[in-house]
């Protein structure tokens, strides 16, 4: 029994305000860990609020698919307009050797297929670029390279079409003179009016047909094959006026000759030579 009632025994004290545990959490807090530096200076990199650190753009699943869909709707856009190119065309061992032959005069045959083939080759190889970076746009992390990848892609594909600048303009050439062509008819009953230059056969077109050929005091007025229509006993002739030929050897002639020999060789027609005046 204590003799003393008034001084109690004190209670031990629980609540140690300086812990190791709280001094350990308070040294946390002073010393956080450093932040790390931007790789790329130039991006933005938000910080990471738990740790202070910066962190990349996550990626985006709608930002992905419009890179996809971009880098997919160029390349389909490239692909019909070839296409259409190659099928307006006309290709050569497909047409009449009438037409055939005077393509070659007009434009060299080999020129003509060769545009068209690398037209042909260009659009394969924008279907594989294409093809090669929508796999490389499903392994993108973040967005800054789904980005880079759909600009890679889209100017892979301007590049390679700028190569082939001068094959496209040599075609609009060559669609251009072709729509100025008139429509000749290889099967029907036909008149090919031939002759020597400055001899009356652009006269005699312009009296048998309504055709308006100009007619001049001078040599080869005539450039090119001129079509006319006429009716004799209840029939409809076709008329051609070509221009002059002069009498020297094939490999001295010029192109305007060379349609006249052109003619002569492939059409079926009755053959109307006006001689010297």
């Amino acid at each position: 029994m204590n003799p003393n009632p008034k001084h109690k025994n004190p209670k031990p004290n629980t609540q140690n305000p300086k812990s190791p545990r709280t001094q350990t959490s308070t040294l946390k807090l002073q010393n956080p860990k450093p932040q790390t530096q931007n790789p790329n200076p130039e991006i933005p990199a938000p910080l990471c609020p738990s740790l202070g650190c910066p962190q990349l753009p996550a990626l985006s699943p709608l930002s992905a698919s419009s890179a996809h869909l971009q880098v997919k709707f160029t390349q389909t856009s490239w692909n019909e307009k070839i296409s259409r190119i190659l099928e307006d065309f006309p290709r050569v061992d497909d047409i009449h050797p009438f037409y055939s032959d005077l393509l070659n005069v007009l434009y060299d045959k080999d020129h003509y297929k060769l545009a068209l083939g690398q037209l042909n080759t260009a659009k394969n190889i924008i279907d594989k670029v294409a093809k090669d970076y929508v796999k490389l746009l499903k392994y993108g992390d973040t967005l800054y390279r789904c980005k880079q990848l759909k600009r890679a892609a889209l100017g892979r594909m301007c590049t390679i079409m700028k190569k082939h600048g001068a094959s496209l303009a040599y075609l609009e050439q060559v669609r251009q003179h072709m729509s100025r062509l008139p429509s000749i008819d290889p099967n029907t009953r036909t008149i090919l009016v031939c002759g020597y230059p400055n001899v009356g056969k652009s006269s005699f077109m312009n009296k048998v047909t309504r055709a308006d050929v100009e007619v001049q005091p001078y040599a080869f007025t005539t450039k090119s094959i001129y079509v006319g229509h006429t009716d004799y006993k209840y029939l409809r002739w076709q008329v051609l006026d070509t221009p002059g030929i002069l009498d020297r050897p094939l490999e001295e002639r010029n192109t305007i000759e060379m349609q006249s020999i052109t003619a002569l060789a492939h059409l079926r027609a009755v053959v109307l030579v006006n001689p010297e005046p």
